[in-house]
């Protein structure tokens, strides 16, 4: 079983859905919630649906899931928010928490936020990067087994603005160039993945 926080459309738990995994869509928003569930209904899944807000007890039993799991959501919490979030996470998985939110290393991602924040066309509100995650899960308990970048070509498509138009196809060229390794050590995707297994 899967719980996503804050799922918002569902579309990523509905691949899972199709994928043959048992999903939970969690959001504050109880329209969020039936649009979801029919977008997994639409591919042919079923979702469970709870509707709560993460800045308190998660209305779920302690280990009741498999997996609890986010994208694009913990960025948008302070510090001490996201710890109780982490934590609640923590107790309501049996095995793992995993978590996406925009990696702070990123080059391309940062100069894109940066420009659009400055000229006013920046859409997703106040948004905390992150360079690691390992503190914040390790403070509650769970053990990193996993925390890297992925989706550099995404990151890319952040230098949107016409005057650097060569220089984003230059740096995607030269990326085209490197072995995946090579690619990976860098840490230049736009999203950074961390990966907690409960002790």
């Amino acid at each position: 079983m899967l719980l996503e926080l804050g799922s918002g459309t569902g579309a990523m738990s509905a691949v899972l859905a199709q994928a043959g995994r048992r999903v939970i869509l969690l959001d504050w928003s109880r329209d969020c919630l039936r649009f979801g569930r029919d977008v997994v209904a639409a591919l042919g899944g079923n979702a469970r649906t709870v509707q709560a807000d993460l800045l308190h007890a998660l209305p779920l039993r302690e280990g009741s899931v498999d997996c609890v799991w986010s994208s694009g959501v913990l960025e948008h919490f302070t510090d001490d928010e996201l710890l109780a979030v982490l934590r609640e996470s923590a107790r309501v998985s049996r095995r793992l928490v995993v978590s996406l939110v925009p990696n702070a290393a990123s080059i391309p991602y940062r100069i894109g936020k940066w420009h659009q924040e400055r000229t006013g066309t920046w859409p997703w509100g106040k948004e905390e990067p992150k360079f690691s995650l390992r503190p914040a899960f390790e403070a509650v308990g769970l053990c990193v087994s996993r925390e890297e970048s992925v989706d550099v070509e995404h990151a890319l498509t952040f230098l949107a603005m016409p005057e650097v138009a060569a220089f984003r196809e230059m740096l995607r060229s030269w990326l085209g160039t490197l072995h995946p390794q090579a690619k990976a050590s860098l840490n230049q995707g736009y999203l950074l993945v961390t990966v907690g297994v409960k002790a």
